[in-house]
């Protein structure tokens, strides 16, 4: 799973996003995973230089010049022995070189180093020192690690919770040109957090991101394009946006163009399409296209009925929290409408969806004299 804080070479699909129908918990920022991917670089002149300069260089010459206390190269090798580019892919080497820079003061080194302990990968995990290196490189301004900390400060994790904390941090990395922090910043003052809510400037925060590709923020602008909220309406840039992150596997944005499809929003109504679209968004996982496809293969609306296969799809939609495929998950087990009656899978499912606030589940365990 490629992480948000990935800056070599970055993957820019990433879906934690919110849905007008129901947001699932916790999904409204991307969050700091156990399994991060490795920093090298953010995207300033300065970067582009060096990576050019050291790009041109053979291993050997990277040897040579790691040996002579080069930061840089030791930083490069340590990037080429964690991910096996160029050389067989070695975790331990990898820390090698990343701690031989980062004990020199080189701020992606020390991030990357960081996410080595927090991973275990090629040294024992350990949560405490990588909470400690990010926060050295994100005391000499680094923006990934700015970014990594602001996240923690924002969901308690680590750290005391503290929005205005984060917020000071997203903020310091945002105006340096760092996409994710420039989504998370939109988020913040999107939902008031550390800062008053403001969807105008939620929305100029996104566009920076979007600009840059990055999917998540594509998706959300994309959102205030559809309902006007922060932004004019304009369901046409909307569509493009949608488009774009779907490009690049971003499920949700897979859900929202199905959506379009089938109520001939931006577009020309198709329900084929618009199966499409759920399809796709289902087969990357997302909860949200899992569950309208779910829905289709129960009533066997526009697809072949497919019991099987809507149980497995409500099933996987259900596991990811949203409610709406507990209560049908639920329902099914309490009814046996495609399966056979489980009352303990039932209360099970019913209870999850309650507690989420679902009236429909309310009333099925009132009815079953479960609550």
């Amino acid at each position: 799973m490629a992480s948000i804080f990935s800056f070599f070479k970055t993957n820019k699909d990433k879906s934690k996003e919110k849905s007008n129908e129901e947001t699932i918990h916790n999904e409204s920022l991307s969050s700091v995973k156990e399994d991060q991917d490795i920093e090298n670089e953010v995207n300033t002149n300065n970067e582009e230089l060096i990576n050019l300069q050291y790009d041109t260089l053979s291993l050997s010459e990277l040897e040579q010049l790691s040996d002579e206390g080069d930061v840089e190269a030791q930083n490069r090798l340590g990037y080429y022995y964690f991910t096996g580019e160029n050389v067989n892919q070695d975790f331990k080497t990898a820390v090698m070189y990343w701690e031989k820079a980062a004990k020199q003061g080189l701020p992606k080194a020390q991030s990357n180093l960081a996410s080595c302990y927090m991973n275990g990968n090629g040294v024992d995990r350990n949560p405490q020192k990588a909470i400690g290196l990010w926060a050295e490189a994100a005391g000499k301004g680094y923006a990934p690690a700015q970014t990594i900390v602001g996240n923690f400060f924002l969901q308690g994790m680590l750290f005391p919770q503290n929005f205005e904390k984060a917020v000071e941090l997203f903020s310091e990395a945002a105006e340096q040109g760092y996409d994710q922090a420039q989504y998370n910043l939109g988020v913040c003052y999107e939902e008031g957090l550390g800062v008053e809510q403001d969807e105008t400037i939620a929305v100029e925060w996104y566009e920076k991101a979007a600009n840059q590709g990055f999917v998540d923020a594509q998706y959300r602008l994309a959102d205030a394009f559809l309902t006007g909220v922060g932004v004019n309406e304009e369901h046409n840039k909307a569509i493009e946006l949608l488009n774009s992150a779907a490009s690049n596997n971003h499920g949700r944005s897979m859900y929202r163009l199905a959506l379009c499809y089938e109520n001939g929003i931006g577009v020309q109504k198709d329900e084929s399409l618009a199966i499409k679209w759920y399809e796709k968004s289902a087969d990357l996982g997302d909860a949200y296209g899992q569950y309208q496809l779910a829905k289709r293969y129960e009533s066997g609306q526009d697809v072949e009925q497919n019991e099987e296969k809507a149980l497995s799809l409500y099933q996987a939609s259900a596991e990811q929290g949203l409610y709406s495929a507990q209560y049908e998950l639920g329902r099914c087990y309490a009814t046996g409408c495609i399966t056979a009656i489980d009352e303990d899978k039932a209360l099970f499912w019913l209870q999850q969806a309650f507690s989420q606030g679902n009236e429909e589940a309310e009333a099925l365990l009132k009815e079953k004299n479960w609550l």
